[in-house]
This record gives structure tokens, sequence and C-alpha cells, in this order.
């Protein structure tokens, strides 16, 4: 076991063992602040797309209750229109009647 335990030291104090463990060791942080920067990244753009997507779903919604309220106005108004209607009908079919009576016994004169 010492015989392994001591190859292995030895392959690993070799210089072109120790050039890679450096490069690798230099390049660690680097390698952790481009992660830390990409996970902030991804981060931020999963919340601007979460942000977006809430304000369309708002401005859908917006339009939703916008479309019912304007038909809800329609609605009212030929409600209003055809109860006026309905309140006039008897006054002009009573006009109507006069009209006509009066129609009826106009006598020209010659």
């Amino acid at each position: 076991m010492h015989g392994r335990h001591l190859e292995a030291l030895l392959v690993v104090e070799s210089p072109a063992v120790q050039t890679l463990i450096n490069r690798k060791s230099s390049s660690l942080p680097t390698l952790q602040a481009l992660c830390r920067v990409g996970g902030l990244l991804v981060g931020w753009l999963a919340t601007m797309a979460v942000e977006v997507a809430g304000a369309l779903l708002l401005a859908f919604i917006h339009k939703i209750n916008e479309a019912f309220s304007q038909a809800s106005r329609v609605e009212s108004s030929r409600v209003e229109s055809s109860r006026q209607t309905q309140r006039k009908q008897p006054e002009a079919i009573a006009n109507a009647t006069l009209h006509q009576r009066d129609l009826l016994s106009y006598q020209p004169t010659s």
C-alpha cells in the first residue's frame, strides 16, 4: 500500500501534473465567477420572462373586461331604447288614429 501511495505522490509531484493543477486552480475563481454571473443572468432573465408574461396577462384581462363593459353598456342602451319605444308606442298609435280620422273626414271643398 505504501508503494502505491508513494507512486501517486510522485505522479502528483511531476512538473506536468503540477502545471495542470496550477492552471486549473488559477482558472477556478474565474470559472466560479462566470458561473455566478451566468446564474444571475439566468435568474434575471427568468424574472423578466415572468414579469412580461404577467404584464401580457394583465393587458389581456383588461381588454376582456373592457369588451364586457362595452357590451354591457350597449345592452343597457338597447334595453332603455326599447323601453322608450314601448312608452311612446301607445301615444304614436293614438296620434296615427287621430290623423287617419282627420284624413277620412277630410272633404275637399270645390
